[in-house]
């Protein structure tokens, strides 16, 4: 599924409904919908998503595995999307919201919150961001965007925490046996939060490293650790397929946690920029709540 479309939501209620009831009819039935119809959007849904997802068969509908384990977030989802129509009054109004995101956040989940405030301000515009954790908060401190999610800088004490990552090590564990006595680092350009911690970490348990690519954007770094070039360290909740995370037993420390915050420049009639900031607090309430997966080890090359 391609991160920069937005999730339909009539087709992920038509999911969640086949996967209750057990059954297109019943589904069909409890929507208020033709089988047609539902049909439809779950083939839409299998085909964006690039896999079989529910197993059809003349007496009964199961879930596939892959299945299975989208049910969890598509309930989430729907969740954020049911939170937001309830708490969230909409103003009559236009006009530009202006937002930075970290990129990781922004390259692996924010598709759906997107899509929700989309259809919550159909007339409003929206400046989007998504660059370095220092440029972004500079950015707000310039007052060239209205609201920043992003990782804690240090020693920064305004903002409001929104959740407690874990960073852990990805890529492929194939990268670690070409040069087993150094670490083949794959990290953001200074200044970086993320690359500090995962450094101090090597340090503290005195293993050595090379860094063998450097970016100043994560795109970079994932198709570095796709080409089994090294690992990186990343959020455990923004791992993307094909990568996983680093198994035990490859001699790497805890690398530790980073806070997410969400800090804004408004006045307080300014009703937009507070709607997406509560917005951004219900999508980080469902994403804690999201199981962790367990990573395979992912030595061949996919």
């Amino acid at each position: 599924m391609s991160t920069a479309e937005v999730i339909e939501t009539d087709q992920l209620r038509a999911f969640e409904a086949v996967a209750k009831a057990g059954s297109f009819t019943k589904a069909a039935n409890a929507l208020g919908i033709p089988q047609s119809t539902l049909s439809q959007q779950i083939a839409r849904l299998e085909t964006r998503a690039g896999r079989l997802l529910i197993k059809r068969s003349t007496r009964r509908v199961a879930l596939t595995e892959v299945g299975t384990a989208m049910l969890v977030y598509v309930q989430s989802i729907l969740e954020l999307a049911e939170a937001a129509r309830r708490r969230l009054a909409v103003p009559a109004m236009d006009g530009v919201i202006r937002v930075a995101i970290a990129e990781e956040v922004a390259a692996t989940k924010l598709s759906s919150v997107l899509g929700i405030f989309r259809q919550l301000y159909p007339r409003f515009a929206m400046r989007f961001l998504t660059a370095r954790n220092d440029y972004i908060f500079a950015a707000l401190e310039s007052g060239e965007v209205d609201i920043v999610l992003g990782k804690a800088p240090a020693g920064r004490k305004k903002g409001e925490q929104l959740w407690r990552e874990r960073i852990v090590w990805v890529g492929r564990s194939c990268a670690l046996e070409v040069s087993p006595a150094a670490v083949p680092l794959l990290v953001y350009l200074n200044p970086s939060e993320t690359r500090n911690i995962a450094e101090a970490a090597l340090l503290r348990v005195r293993r050595t490293w090379t860094v063998v690519a450097e970016s100043a954007n994560l795109l970079g770094l994932l198709a570095a650790a796709e080409a089994g070039l090294g690992v990186l360290p990343l959020g455990r909740n923004f791992i993307p397929s094909p990568l996983s995370e680093i198994p035990s037993g490859h001699d790497l420390p805890p690398i530790g946690e980073v806070d997410y915050i969400l800090d804004y420049n408004s006045k307080e009639s300014d009703a937009t920029v507070h709607s997406f900031a509560e917005l951004l607090r219900s999508f980080a309430r469902q994403l804690v709540q999201i199981p962790r997966r367990h990573h395979a080890d992912a030595d061949e090359p996919r």
